[in-house]
């Protein structure tokens, strides 16, 4: 696999793995959304505190009440539990991912793309018809990943499937690093997101301008802008740290299902 390649898909991964301690799905009954709210709070502090069983079970019990959030945490971790088995769980993984995907969650179809890119949770690898479609639908609400994955598969191709465009591989790579947070400690942007991301978005940006002609990467400037546009720049992060963090970011962080 020649290393540009091998190097984009190293990365896809690195940015699309969170880390997040597994679920288990148990009968609640009905909560309003302060105690689903404070539930998920909870839930994951315990995560990152590595309080495993706590946060199994309060991830399980939001998982089964609906919460797309915790059902994506849960099928995200079930793979690497101690009873995992390929056989009966990926099963159950994509089952999770597809609850919360089909309540326009957008980290499940993140991550559903991803699976069909990489051939995760026993799908077949390089999918690329699949992957682009999911991506398109997290990229469509702001989600960065989802539109490096785009980059990715518009910079490579897929013969008989998706027809190589740097152009359009530009104008992703583009929009995806806008939407990572600007360099910064600050612990207001989140717990687990990689601060260095948006430079290294647009390091392989500069790298992939080197192979286009500028009227190319006026292309892809236009095009992004256009999609800017169109979107209403939807989840785009502020340029500087010092700037105030944006409120659609505070209300997905504290949602359920946003």
């Amino acid at each position: 696999m020649p290393r540009r390649l091998r190097y984009t898909r190293i990365l896809l991964v690195t940015l699309g793995v969170v880390l997040f301690l597994p679920t288990a799905a148990c009968s609640q009954p009905t909560l309003d959304a302060n105690q689903i709210q404070a539930k998920l709070e909870k839930a994951q502090r315990l995560a990152y505190a590595r309080e495993r069983e706590q946060a199994f079970a309060l991830y399980g019990e939001l998982a089964e009440l609906g919460c797309a959030k915790a059902q994506t945490r849960y099928a995200l971790v079930l793979e690497d539990m101690p009873h995992y088995e390929p056989a009966k769980h990926n099963a159950e993984i994509l089952a999770w991912l597809h609850k919360a995907a089909e309540q326009r969650y957008a980290d499940a179809q993140f991550f559903l793309g991803l699976a069909h890119e990489m051939g995760l949770f026993g799908l077949s690898r390089l999918n690329f018809g699949e992957a682009l479609r999911w991506y398109h639908k997290a990229a469509v609400q702001g989600h960065p990943r989802a539109m490096y994955g785009l980059y990715s598969i518009y910079y490579h191709g897929q013969r008989g499937v998706i027809t190589p465009d740097e152009v359009e591989a530009y104008k992703w790579l583009t929009l995806a690093a806008a939407r990572f947070p600007p360099p910064t400690e600050q612990s207001a942007y989140g717990m687990g997101l990689d601060h260095q991301a948006r430079e290294s978005m647009l390091a392989i940006r500069a790298q992939h301008a080197q192979f286009l002609t500028p009227e190319q990467i006026a292309d892809g400037e236009r095009r992004a802008q256009a999609w800017e546009e169109t979107h209403n720049y939807i989840r785009r992060m502020p340029e500087h740290a010092d700037e105030p963090l944006p409120l659609w970011y505070k209300a997905i962080e504290a949602g359920c299902n946003d």
